[in-house]
């Protein structure tokens, strides 16, 4: 966590969501595309401002409404921001990273007690549900899910949660009552928290419901089906956004658009390829072509099935095979009443569909930071390769001692090579420039010219800009108003210019606003979720 440096533009923005008293965005009497050139850029605003966008201000603590009604106006349902606003309140007018980490580190900790009693349950062994939990704990992809600073931490304590409820309802040694109060609460959080968790709660529960009708348990699937269906229904009626927010707010918009318009099958293997690079730790590029090879088995097999269908069917049907299918089906039917079989049935069956069904809604642009939606299955991603290595190499060793201490090794090197092998995608190391704590004494009180290719990369300055005089935001095609704005300054004020650094028009910039290069000064490299080049110069310079 200390080496995390860098910010993610939606990690701002759970700042700003959970602690902006006026509207969740800088510019609150517009959205981004309604006319923000007129609305916030080439106009000076005060350093202030961001300060009161990303903290909480004196007089405005434990303020819950605001936090409820900026979460209407924006995608997500609001409990993760009241946790960061109450946790924020204690700390009035101060921004720190640790803020939002004090929620991921409570996170990690339970997750970790829940992936030990889901492991046990499973494994069968103490140690290797200990091992269970090493091999995701020490793992970029817990390491990813745990630095950043969003609701997946806590999305990921509570799905876990529900489905050891789930798994232990209708145990003989735990209170039937209990269970369902448990789903019903974890059900209501998870609503509050985020909506895919809706997704995954319906697939756990219709698995566990078709067990007990299997079993012709049919009270207890009535029991179970009203147990979560009363706190969907009352997230619904204390939230009603969730209706808007899942027709149409912009992820809603963009879940259809992914869904009609890309290759659904690539963004289901994208998943894959992440898993992959995060728990195994293979390279991303080997990882990619491994999900390249998944890519085209489906797809071939998609084509050939009908094909494949008719050959099992002459298969089955000739008479010396018949006896064969027969026995595999019995066998199936002896498998199928164990628990730990179902056991199995219910903590894979419904992340393969939540993974079938989520996968095809994102868009592509979101390629590189896809793996977030799915943080919350990586445990159990990790329990699943656990499992096949532990078929593989129960075969090879014998004794149980052995067989662990293999397994240790195997998750340790693992887990090394995942931290090295890492994209660095959520972690931000950004080690190679200034970032926006040592930029922030450089910064004080001075007059800032911000260059920018959209809109709301201005938040994502939040944590830069609070310590400020002044903020100039502009665009390429605005330069003429920057030169306006610089002459209309003292002559000895000290000015800071950053220019995005993928814009490559550095020198085109400078040239525009000033009368001479030479007095410019290259200060270097600044990252706040874009890289940008940072020069200072003050008006006398340019007379």
């Amino acid at each position: 966590m200390n080496k995390k440096t860098g910010w993610f533009i939606d990690e701002i923005f759970s700042y700003g969501l959970s602690n902006c008293s006026n509207g969740g965005v800088l510019y609150p009497e517009g959205t981004w595309n309604d006319d923000i050139n007129d609305r916030i850029f080439n106009k000076w605003i005060s350093g202030r401002t961001f300060a009161k966008y990303i903290t909480v201000q004196e007089g405005e603590k434990f303020a819950y409404k605001h936090v409820w009604q900026n979460q209407e106006k924006d995608n997500h349902p609001p409990l993760y921001y009241l946790i960061l606003h109450t946790i924020c309140s204690f700390f009035p007018e101060a921004f720190s990273k640790w803020q939002g980490f004090s929620i991921n580190i409570v996170c990690f900790i339970f997750t970790q007690i829940l992936l030990f009693a889901i492991g046990k349950r499973i494994l069968k062994s103490d140690i290797q549900a200990l091992l269970l939990c090493a091999f995701y704990g020490f793992g970029i992809s817990a390491i990813n899910n745990f630095v950043y600073i969003r609701m997946y931490a806590l999305f990921t304590v509570l799905s876990l949660g529900l489905l050891l409820a789930v798994l232990k309802l209708g145990d003989k040694t735990t209170s039937e009552n209990k269970c369902l109060f448990a789903i019903s609460l974890l059900i209501f959080l998870g609503c509050m928290t985020h909506y895919h968790f809706y997704v995954y709660a319906f697939f756990l529960i219709l698995v566990k419901l078709l067990i007990f009708l299997y079993d012709k348990q049919y009270k207890s699937a009535g029991k179970l089906a009203t147990a979560a269906l009363i706190p969907v229904i009352l997230a619904i009626t204390i939230y009603p956004a969730i209706i808007t927010h899942m027709q149409t707010s912009p992820r809603a918009r963009e879940a259809f658009g992914g869904v009609k318009h890309e290759d659904s099958l690539w963004k289901f293997c994208w998943v894959f390829m992440f898993a992959i690079n995060y728990i195994t730790g293979l390279s991303f590029e080997l990882s990619e072509t491994l999900a390249t090879a998944l890519y085209t088995f489906i797809d071939v097999s998609a084509n050939l099935f009908p094909l494949l269908l008719l050959i099992g069917a002459i298969f089955c049907v000739k008479q010396e095979n018949k006896s064969k299918a027969i026995k595999t089906l019995s066998h199936f039917k002896t498998v199928l009443p164990k628990d730990e079989f179902k056991d199995k049935l219910l903590i894979f069956i419904p992340v393969l569909l939540f993974w079938i069904t989520i996968a095809p809604t994102l868009k592509k642009e979101f390629y590189l930071f896809i793996a977030r939606y799915f943080f919350f299955l990586m445990p159990i991603f990790s329990l699943a390769i656990f499992l096949a290595l532990r078929s593989i190499l129960s075969k090879i060793f014998k004794k149980t001692a052995y067989l662990n201490s293999f397994l240790g090794l195997i998750i340790t090197i693992a887990c090394l090579f995942s931290n090295v092998n890492d994209t660095k995608n959520f972690t931000l190391p950004v080690d190679d420039c200034f970032t926006a704590k040592t930029y922030s004494n450089l910064v004080q009180n001075k007059s800032i010219f911000w260059m920018t290719p959209g809109e709301g990369e201005l938040h994502a300055m939040a944590p830069l800009f609070m310590c400020t005089k002044q903020i100039f935001p502009s665009r390429l095609e605005n330069l003429d108003k920057i030169s306006q704005a610089i002459k209309t300054l003292p002559k000895t004020e000290e000015i800071l210019l950053f220019i995005p650094e993928f814009l490559k028009k550095d020198t085109e910039v400078l040239q525009e606003v000033t009368t001479t290069g030479s007095d410019i000064v290259y200060l270097g490299r600044c990252f706040s979720w874009l890289y940008y080049n940072v020069y200072t110069f003050n008006t006398e310079m340019l007379d």
